[in-house]
């Protein structure tokens, strides 16, 4: 439980083994069978059935998610930074591009670059190879954890 094999990590942490999961939806006469391969976060669930029933969000509210309903019909979705963190990770996504960052905080610690195209199982970090890639990750990673109003303690 909680070993998702082969990728690296497990629950609790911020590489693919810890927070790439399957997800499974059925809604008679409304979805096709299908294979959805664009990344989806529970916080995408409250967007996508306010649009499924109507109901208007106020741009008021913080929300994080997205409107998913056109990749569930087969669509593409517009790529966005994704963003994880637990009490001794950061992690930022962009394309297959995805910054891990482990340490308390991004003032201390080591950074890992990993192509998710052509590294699914992350054993190849690419911080040395793309190094104006990883300071732009960095870069939002910053932005994103500034954001972030969660306070580890």
């Amino acid at each position: 439980l909680g070993d998702n094999r082969p990728l690296r990590g497990w629950k609790g942490d911020l590489y693919e083994g810890g927070i790439r999961v399957p997800a499974a939806m059925f809604w008679p006469d409304k979805l096709q069978p299908m294979k959805v391969t664009e990344t989806i976060g529970v916080q995408d669930l409250y967007p996508t059935i306010a649009h499924l029933i109507g109901a208007k969000m106020s741009s008021k509210w913080n929300i994080e998610g997205m409107n998913i309903w056109s990749a569930l019909e087969g669509g593409e979705l517009p790529q966005r930074v994704l963003y994880w963190r637990t009490t001794n990770q950061f992690a930022v996504r962009k394309g297959n591009w995805k910054l891990v960052h482990n340490g308390e905080s991004l003032e201390q610690g080591d950074a890992e670059l990993f192509d998710l195209a052509h590294d699914p199982y992350e054993q190849r970090n690419l911080m040395q190879q793309f190094p104006e890639l990883a300071e732009e990750l960095r870069a939002e990673l910053s932005r994103q954890a500034a954001l972030d109003q969660i306070i580890v303690e």
